[in-house]
């Protein structure tokens, strides 16, 4: 005499199952004796296949929280955790009693929790939905973890923040690795410091020699001329002041590019960059090089060429050894007119140099490995094939590329892209 209500599966006339929301209700007569029976059903196939998909669905999403290859950790707005899944608690060292009681904040390096927060309060006005960045943890035992951190927020329906949703990879090993290649790419800088230092001294001392030698001259001649007991006007004397003075500020000129040169970079910031300054300065210590060996220059440097940032140095650094190598294939050519053309320009948000020459060129079955390191077509004594391998290098460590290509006309030209600051 109650009423019966199920969900079974029923069977259609052509045989085909499906599911029903069944109830069966008695009808009494007036005595209460049951005369009929009221059957009525509802299909709700659909509604069980959802409910297993979303069953499937959640199975496989607490399988990849559980036992997926990267921390998983769910938080309140607080930022209190809720839940984390296994990996979380590997890699941090916790165990998930002892992460429940903590906050993400509480597991972050304190150098980077100012970031943090920043993007923190953007995702919790909406500005944002996510954020990834790369970030320090601490570790139980004290340990620096390096990670990258993906924060997404889950909402109701109506996008009010409900939890904070963290997703963190181990990058510690990618980190100690970028470290050793940037430690790598300063020795370089310095060892090509040296190196050109010592390719430019002859050029560099007899710089500084015409200069102290013309000064030495001048006064010489000045003293010799008062000790025969002639008289000297003031404005003899004047012009001999004014051509030391000039002089002087040659030989400054060159000591303070030689200082850029030779100075580390190690400690300090990159800075803004004025590429066609750096140009300029370089060749003020390879001009009188270029000069002996009989070699021309030409400049086609463009007026409105964006700005680099990184450090005068080492880009100075390169514009050297591309110049001194071009200056020593030219000693091969039988070239009269032996030319070396630079070039910047501004390709859409790219800074691009070029350095050519009009000499041999490179052989072909030689220009794929000219960026080798310890590559040379130069007897042992003359290089050790490391100028180029170090440019290439340093042109990496700021973000840009390097190619070299030969010239129709002969020579060879190498081009260079740098991303530009604006």
């Amino acid at each position: 005499g109650n009423v019966f209500r199920a969900e079974i599966i029923n069977k259609k006339k052509n045989g085909e199952l499906y599911y029903e929301e069944k109830t069966i209700t008695p009808l009494k007569d007036s005595k209460g004796n049951i005369t009929h029976f009221l059957s009525t059903g509802k299909d709700i196939t659909e509604k069980k296949i959802a409910e297993e998909e979303l069953r499937l669905s959640e199975e496989r999403f607490r399988t990849i929280f559980e036992k997926g290859p990267v921390g998983i950790a769910l938080a309140g707005m607080d930022g209190n955790f809720i839940s984390v899944n296994d990996m979380y608690c590997n890699l941090l060292g916790y165990s998930k009693d002892e992460l429940l009681k903590l906050k993400f904040i509480d597991i972050t390096h304190e150098d980077d929790r100012a970031e943090n927060e920043v993007f923190n309060k953007k995702m919790q006005k909406g500005e944002i939905e996510s954020f990834s960045i790369e970030k320090r943890y601490l570790k139980k035992n004290g340990d620096i973890l390096w990670v990258n951190v993906t924060t997404s927020q889950i909402r109701d329906k109506n996008g009010k923040p409900l939890y904070s949703m963290g997703i963190i990879e181990d990058i510690t090993e990618r980190r100690q690795l970028e470290k050793k290649r940037e430690e790598a790419v300063k020795l370089a800088e310095k060892a090509a410091r040296l190196t050109s230092l010592g390719t430019l001294a002859a050029g560099i001392s007899h710089e500084i020699n015409q200069p102290l030698t013309a000064i030495k001259i001048k006064v010489d001649g000045m003293l010799y001329w008062k000790n025969l007991s002639k008289e000297i006007s003031a404005d003899e004397v004047k012009e001999c002041l004014e051509f030391v003075s000039e002089q002087s500020t040659r030989i400054d000129d060159i000591i303070k590019q030689m200082r850029v040169l030779a100075k580390q970079d190690k400690n300090s910031e990159p800075i803004e960059v004025v590429v066609n300054t750096v140009i300029r300065n370089a060749l003020a210590l390879v001009k009188q090089q270029m000069s002996a060996r009989g070699v021309k220059l030409e400049l086609n440097l463009a007026r409105k060429v964006p700005r680099l940032k990184g450090h005068p140095g080492s880009l100075q650094q390169i514009i050297i050894n591309l110049v001194v190598n071009a200056m020593h294939a030219l000693e091969n050519s039988k070239r009269k007119n032996k030319k070396i053309t630079i070039s910047t320009e501004r390709i859409e948000n790219s800074c691009k140099i070029e350095i050519s020459d009009n000499g041999p060129g490179i052989p072909e079955k030689h220009i794929k490995h000219v960026f080798d390191p310890f590559f040379s077509t130069k007897k042992g004594s003359e290089g050790m094939g490391l100028g180029l391998s170090i440019t290439d290098n340093i042109v990496s460590a700021y973000g840009g590329t390097i190619s070299v290509r030969n010239k129709e006309k002969g020579g060879a030209q190498f081009t260079i892209m740098f991303p530009a600051l604006n």
